[in-house]
Formats: C-alpha cells, sequence, structure tokens
C-alpha cells in the first residue's frame, strides 16, 4: 500500500512542477515577444514626449502631436481600445499599444489638460489650463 501512495504523490509532485514550469514559460515567452515587436518602446517614448510637453506648458497653451505611428502599430498588433489617455485626476499620460495596461508617465504639474484624438487625420490636440 506505501508503494502505491509513494508513487501517486511523485507523479502528483512531477505533475505540479510541470505546470509551474509551463506558466514560468509562458509568461516569459509573453514579455519577449511583447518587447522583440518593440511596443513598449513606443508606449514609453510617446508617454514620455506628451507628459514633459504638458509640464513644459504654460495654461493657454495648444499642443499638437502627430500620432499616425501609434495607429500604425496598434493596427498591426490588432488593438482597438484607446491608444492615448490623459488623467487629468492622477496626473499621468497613458499610452496603449496592445491589449493590456500600457506605459503611464506620471506629471509633475497640476495643469488640467483638455485633450482630443483626431483619428482620420492622426493628430492629437492639447489645450492645457
Amino acid at each position: 500500500m506505501k508503494d502505491k501512495n509513494a508513487k501517486t504523490s511523485m507523479f502528483l509532485d512531477q505533475f505540479i512542477y510541470i505546470i509551474i514550469v509551463t506558466v514560468v514559460f509562458a509568461a516569459l515567452l509573453f514579455f519577449v515577444v511583447r518587447a522583440g515587436s518593440n511596443v513598449t518602446i513606443y508606449e514609453q517614448i510617446y508617454s514620455k514626449q506628451i507628459g514633459l510637453s504638458i509640464d513644459k506648458s504654460k495654461p493657454g497653451t495648444n499642443l499638437t502631436f502627430d500620432i499616425n505611428e501609434l495607429y500604425k502599430i496598434s493596427k498591426k498588433n490588432k488593438y482597438e481600445g484607446g491608444i492615448i489617455k490623459i488623467d487629468n485626476v492622477d496626473n499621468k499620460v497613458t499610452v496603449t499599444l496592445v491589449s493590456g495596461k500600457g506605459y503611464s508617465y506620471r506629471l509633475f504639474s497640476d495643469n488640467d489638460v483638455l485633450w482630443e484624438l483626431d483619428k482620420t487625420g492622426g493628430k492629437l490636440h492639447l489645450f492645457v489650463i
């Protein structure tokens, strides 16, 4: 009877080990594929550029960004969600090009921003309040 329990226990241990290794490998593969497509770099670049521009702007400033490249990347990755989000409550700019949380850049200034995405022209219009 002991031999049967030992074999069951050994099988269960091996099964759990295989499941853990598979989950870790899948997570690593996800991050490698995401990093290999340069999506994270574009998310960081655009969120920081937009954020730093807002931080350096004085109230009453109008800003326009060409974001055609972001639309191309999101379309290539079959992402239909919101590409850019500017949160005036948490003071952050978030750029998301694939499903997930994207990259957020925290603003240093307390300036509020009115923003609009022009999908046809590929522009982001900002008005700093």
